[in-house]
């Protein structure tokens, strides 16, 4: 296996280095007039996963284009010592999200997920992956005076994924998902956090039943200008046992990662761009296997 930490090292001062200076760049042309509360374009994670409890109005829509780019070289030891995979690989996750508000507390959703995956040995297994639609309720909105906004998602993974050995395992499932988020926005400070668990209903590509998944996703954001962010995001994520032919698999795990994010809004519009990087706080795994050492995300956010 190619254990290699020394460019990881390279790569994430760059990224650390470019979010430090990035919110002083972008004062340089913002508008830094004082503003006493969060902007409507503000808050929006940089994270795949992070949702909070925050809905649009009535008749507004949102387009999004998130991706995830993670480069696995770093060897991390397993409980089972048996047996591994220890692929290196490189994953670039890429998902289109679309949002539309019914009604003030009433929400649907859609997206549509994407993946490079890249074993660095043998060929590549780009995918689709199942396409998630969902429902939202919220039962307080901060925009209608509550105090805090909280809503509760129900999503349903459909079995669109690719098929076959060129696709990643354990696609084109029925899948469940129910997470209740939170926001709560106060003068130039906002705190958003998501509860979730999932389950795939079936065995799906490769003869690969993927195993129960749950766990907490948080964000804070801090407003500098009125259109411009910084803050802080984390997952924390468990996955259990899959299996493969109706056999467990060892290949569950716990991660936890957090880092900095920056939000822009490009100022006389409703587009927004975000990008964030994740350090591992804490890993464990059910056997030997590749992991990344960080995590860059990106958003690309416009408000309808």
């Amino acid at each position: 296996m190619k254990n290699n930490p020394h460019p990881l090292r390279v790569h994430l001062f760059w990224i650390a280095l470019l979010l430090l200076a990035l919110p002083m760049h972008l004062l340089a042309a913002d508008d830094t007039s004082a503003e006493e509360k969060f902007g409507r374009m503000q808050g929006v994670p940089a994270s795949v996963s992070i949702g909070g409890g925050g809905m649009l109005p009535q008749g507004h829509a949102i387009t999004a284009w998130n991706a995830s780019y993670r480069s696995k070289y770093e060897g991390v030891e397993g409980e089972n010592q048996k047996n591994n995979r220890n692929i290196d690989n490189t994953t670039f996750v890429n998902m289109l999200k679309l949002r539309y508000g019914v009604t003030d507390n009433i929400e649907v959703q859609a997206v549509v997920p994407y993946t490079f995956y890249d074993p660095m040995a043998g060929h590549n297994l780009d995918s689709w992956g199942d396409i998630v639609v969902a429902g939202m309720y919220g039962f307080l909105q901060e925009k209608s005076g509550d105090p805090v906004s909280l809503a509760l998602s129900l999503k349903a993974g459909l079995p669109t994924g690719s098929t076959g050995p060129s696709a990643l395992p354990g696609g084109d499932v029925w899948s469940g998902t129910a997470a209740l988020g939170l926001t709560k926005t106060w003068g130039l400070n906002q705190v958003a956090f998501d509860l979730w668990a999932t389950q795939p209903f079936e065995e799906g590509n490769s003869h690969v039943r993927k195993g129960d998944s749950y766990g907490f996703n948080y964000k804070y954001a801090r407003s500098l200008t009125q259109n411009l962010d910084v803050g802080i995001e984390g997952i924390i994520e468990h996955a259990n046992r899959g299996e493969r032919y109706g056999v467990e698999m060892k290949n569950d795990y716990t991660e936890w990662y957090t880092g900095p994010a920056v939000t822009y809004n490009i100022p006389g519009t409703t587009i927004d761009l975000a990008v964030g990087a994740y350090l591992p706080v804490y890993r464990s795994y059910g056997q030997n296997t590749s992991s990344d050492s960080v995590r860059v995300d990106g958003k690309f956010f416009i408000f309808w």
